[in-house]
């Protein structure tokens, strides 16, 4: 039984009177305009496996603005997030793309994905078009442990190079397509390398999808099931039940509660440095009493150890923010922040 199957039987479990004083009341079913039966399955280079790691296995950054050459980077690499020439156009779909430098030829990304049903499709690739220059690379879906979709992207300009975009900053972004027939089921979609080309190879999202009257537009996404689920339920605003009759508890003990200001909740988080917990190992009259956050550190410290009075970081109000990349090294045994 797949996970999905026993999430589906645990609820309709929940939304019966298993036992006595445990039963749910299930929420009406909002209703739904009919819509063709299209699928939007989008996906985001970035998140794909197979991307070049450093030696600590983090991803390998590759800057397509740096044109860095495939022995520096090899493989496919983290574009960005990218900058002017990408925020200038929207931005990328998401956070992030991948890049392989020109000279690159051989690259392998890719992420198994579910077709929901049988049919003739469109592969939709954004990415990035290089005025009078080639950007090639492929994109190849297999099923069944066959090839049952290949296509080179990159091999001319899809976007005129006269294009204001394209003449300021060499390249725009372009989604172009091509037809696919798949079956339902396990598919993999794999973006690979396997020649150079004359430019950087930058790689944003794939949407394959069974509408194929529908063209993409910038980043813009389309209506995908749960927006428009939720976009029709805003229409009507049919209030939903909830699924525990009795509502839990929320209030907190009154020692645990923080002051209020003018009669309402309040604080401010305030990021602390890691060196302040260092202090703590020291005696309370050598080291500030409070978290603080304050240049040139020396002189604070100088000025307000074992002070009970200090501006600002003595308020209550005042919450201590820890970054989290300091946590390895504030949790070890014996530190003086555990102390």
């Amino acid at each position: 039984m797949r996970i999905r199957d026993l999430l589906v039987t645990g609820l309709l479990y929940l939304t019966t009177c298993s036992s006595p004083g445990f039963c749910f009341s299930p929420s009406p079913h909002q209703p739904i305009s009919l819509s063709p039966p299209f699928e939007y399955l989008w996906y985001e280079a970035e998140n794909m496996r197979g991307i070049s790691q450093t030696a600590r296995h983090e991803a390998l950054l590759n800057p397509s603005y740096l044109e860095l050459p495939a022995a520096r980077a090899p493989g496919w690499g983290i574009n960005g997030p990218g900058v002017s020439a990408e925020w200038s156009q929207g931005g990328e779909s998401e956070w992030n793309s991948v890049a392989a430098s020109a000279d690159e030829t051989r690259g392998t990304i890719w992420q198994d994905i579910e077709v929901p049903r049988a049919g003739e499709y469109k592969v939709w690739v954004r990415y990035a078009d290089w005025g009078n220059k080639t950007e090639n690379f492929n994109v190849r879906i297999e099923q069944q442990n066959r090839q049952v979709f290949r296509h080179e992207f990159g091999g001319k300009d899809v976007i005129d190079p006269h294009d204001e975009t394209n003449m300021y900053w060499g390249w725009v972004f372009a989604w172009d397509g091509a037809p696919a027939t798949l079956i339902k089921g396990p598919a993999r979609i794999s973006i690979e390398i396997e020649k150079a080309a004359q430019a950087v190879r930058q790689v944003d999202c794939v949407l394959v999808t069974n509408d194929l009257t529908y063209t993409p537009d910038g980043r813009r996404k389309p209506d995908f099931a749960a927006m428009r689920y939720l976009r029709e339920w805003s229409r009507a605003r049919t209030p939903l039940l909830p699924l525990i009759e009795t509502p839990a508890r929320i209030d907190a003990p009154p020692a645990w509660q923080r002051p209020k200001l003018a009669g309402r909740d309040f604080l401010m988080p305030w990021n602390i440095p890691k060196e302040f917990w260092a202090l703590y190992g020291k005696p309370p009259a050598e080291r500030p009493l409070y978290p603080f956050s304050a240049e040139p550190m020396d002189e604070f410290v100088k000025a307000y150890s074992g002070k009970r009075e200090v501006p600002i970081f003595d308020s209550k109000l005042v919450v201590p923010v820890i970054y989290i990349n300091d946590l390895p090294e504030l949790l070890k045994d014996g530190s003086a922040f555990r102390r």
